[in-house]
């Protein structure tokens, strides 16, 4: 963490739980809370010999709904673990609504000018293709359906592993290499015999390294990554 950053520090939230049976009693016996919530970052202690207040950097009360603890929470949370959560938590959402969905997973790398499955290490180059209803994509790219966030990381996680990497003399770990991690989402309503379906794309991007030539010492097919034309 970076001492005096926001961004990178710690952070304390609180949620105040619903009353279960026998809880809230004071010791005067009567059913009055021993806490309260006096504003969204501070709580009130009902102690003796005064009451006490403590602050957090947010308090949701015992009526707070789990979508508005998630979005004061979880949402605003980086890195990819949460972008999944944060994606399969709207689909779950909206499949109580008569909606059905399907999510599929394909990891590519492209190295010294070639395409490469990096779910499928012994598939050979691929190819750019172009489809009227598909668009552009990648022909012969494994597609790995995934049913939860955990299992969209496992298959990020084994693409990683397989991924082409580099030694230089500036980083060891410095790729060579454009990786692209593409979810493809479809759902599929059913509204008066009518069938709606619809599909969307998730693209994360990780571009090879900018590191000067003369800095690296990198020559050779490795510098070729670098001279692909844009598309």
């Amino acid at each position: 963490h970076s001492p005096g950053s926001d961004s990178d520090s710690i952070k304390v939230f609180v949620r105040v739980r619903p009353l279960t049976q026998g809880t809230g009693l004071t010791t005067d016996g009567d059913q009055s809370l021993c806490l309260s919530v006096t504003s969204p970052n501070t709580i009130r202690l009902l102690s003796k010999p005064q009451p006490r207040i403590f602050t957090y950097d947010h308090v949701a009360d015992m009526d707070t709904t789990q979508d508005a603890v998630f979005s004061s929470v979880a949402k605003n949370i980086c890195g990819l673990s949460f972008c999944f959560e944060y994606l399969f938590f709207l689909i779950n959402r909206e499949s109580k609504q008569s909606k059905s969905f399907l999510c599929k997973c394909s990891f590519i790398e492209i190295y010294n000018e070639q395409i490469y499955d990096l779910l499928d290490t012994a598939s050979a180059s691929l190819f750019v293709r172009e489809n009227i209803k598909k668009g552009v994509f990648v022909e012969g790219a494994v597609e790995k359906f995934v049913n939860s966030a955990a299992e969209a990381y496992q298959v990020l996680s084994l693409g990683w592993r397989n991924r082409r990497v580099a030694s230089t003399s500036m980083n060891r770990e410095s790729s060579r290499s454009h990786a692209v991690f593409t979810m493809t989402l479809e759902s599929k309503e059913s509204i008066n015999e009518v069938v709606n379906i619809r599909m969307s794309q998730l693209n994360l991007v990780d571009l090879a390294g900018s590191e000067r030539q003369k800095d690296t010492h990198t020559e050779g097919s490795r510098l070729k990554v670098h001279c692909l034309p844009s598309a």
